[in-house]
């Protein structure tokens, strides 16, 4: 325990003597000690916060250093000691008043940040030197390779939407699926009879569109999905598909009905040449958000080995500025892994500089202070995992999930 301040010590032997002396004591006055100096301790010998190393998407503690403190106060800077942010209990932080600041799931971004803390005590205040906090890359091998996305499917901004980034150099060959019929296999129910997929480029210009896989050669088309894992579809199914190869830069996948009806489809993009140097770095789907079975459901896929940082988004009232018409006015968003187990939540973003340095780092379009979008940021490793989008208290219209590669 830490010695008591001289003054904290006379208030507390001050409380035992009210009401009179002691048994024993002769009530003869005592000394008058009320205007002695509090003598405060030195500074401690290490002034700096202790440097931390760790592991994207562990958890770190930074330590202040030895002070007789009662309240602490810890900063963050992001750019070397320019600038310096208060640091709030959030989703990253916690324990910030404490001497020990806690940091969940510390994500790459904050590799290189300095933290300080002032620490008010009896004794009085002091203020440390900065410490810095380095986040290592994830160990492995691992990349996106497939990102599948299931939503009710109508009319015009109804659609299903489903884009990707390919980076690197050389082509990427892809297999693209719109799934309708076959779904119903699998216990779905209304499920779109006759969809067309649609390969769009960056500038919103078709590159080639099916409505029936088998117009394709089945054999090729059978060999591929078997590689990448993907199910089987009947001979006689009115799925579509498509097998391309891609230069890097971004695209678009589109399935709508090719008949005028509406249901439940599968939107899927799956990395058919994993070995290349060419790789996927951003997923997202865009389909309304209804309820129950209805709200937007992404499944993504991290191949290869070790873990794999990634940012995923959910979004709604950023649509708006977009000029997409009837967007989720409220968000929730939750990833869950291949057992169903839920690995992180979140219903509003909260404006977090963590979050807001993330999007600028991927190249995320930035999102308004204090909007009901969502964000998270997960270190996970190589697997199946889901992404679920709903609108928060019921709230229902067009949402956007998106996913990107972090380190």
């Amino acid at each position: 325990m830490r010695p008591l301040s001289r003054l904290l010590l006379t208030l507390l032997l001050g409380a035992v003597f009210v009401g009179g002396p002691a048994r024993g004591d002769t009530g003869a006055p005592a000394a008058d000690h009320s205007t002695e100096a509090i003598i405060a301790p030195p500074p401690p010998t290490d002034r700096a916060v202790h440097p931390v190393t760790v592991a994207a998407g562990d958890d770190a503690n930074l330590v202040a250093p030895d002070w007789p403190s009662v309240w602490a106060n810890w900063d963050y800077s992001p750019d070397g000691g320019t600038t310096w942010i208060r640091v709030e209990n959030d989703y990253f932080f916690s324990l910030a008043h404490g001497s020990t600041l806690h940091i969940q799931h510390t994500p790459p971004v904050m590799d290189g940040y300095l933290f300080r803390v002032y620490l008010d005590g009896s004794v009085g205040i002091f203020q440390s030197d900065p410490g810095r906090l380095t986040v290592a890359a994830p160990a492995g091998t691992s990349q996106l390779v497939n990102l599948s996305a299931r939503a009710w499917v109508g009319d015009g901004a109804n659609a299903l939407f489903a884009g990707f980034v390919v980076a690197g150099n050389g082509a990427k060959g892809l297999l693209l699926r719109g799934v309708g019929p076959t779904l119903s296999e699998f216990g779905v129910n209304g499920v779109l009879q006759n969809p067309r997929l649609t390969l769009y480029d960056s500038a919103s210009r078709p590159l080639d569109s099916n409505a029936r896989w088998t117009d394709l050669p089945v054999p090729v088309v059978q060999k591929v999905a078997a590689s990448v894992g993907a199910f089987a579809l009947p001979m006689t199914s009115t799925d579509a598909s498509l097998i391309w190869g891609v230069a890097a830069g971004p695209y678009t996948i589109q399935v709508n009905s090719n008949s005028g009806e509406s249901g439940v489809a599968l939107a899927e993009i799956y990395d058919s040449e994993t070995w290349t140097s060419t790789r996927l770095v951003n997923l997202s789907a865009r389909a309304y958000v209804g309820t129950g079975g209805n709200i937007l459901i992404a499944g993504l896929v991290v191949g290869g080995s070790g873990q794999k940082t990634l940012l995923i988004r959910g979004l709604g009232p950023a649509l708006a500025k977009l000029g997409v018409p009837g967007p989720l006015s409220r968000t929730t968003l939750g990833v869950y892994d291949s057992t169903g187990r839920l690995v992180a939540s979140n219903s509003g973003w909260g404006s977090s500089p963590i979050y807001a340095a993330a999007f600028a780092r991927v190249g995320a379009f930035a999102l308004d202070a204090n909007s009901a979008d969502s964000a998270l940021i997960v270190t996970v490793p190589a697997g199946a995992y889901t992404v679920q989008l709903s609108g928060d208290s019921g709230a229902t219209g067009v949402g956007l999930i998106e996913v990107y590669e972090m380190q």
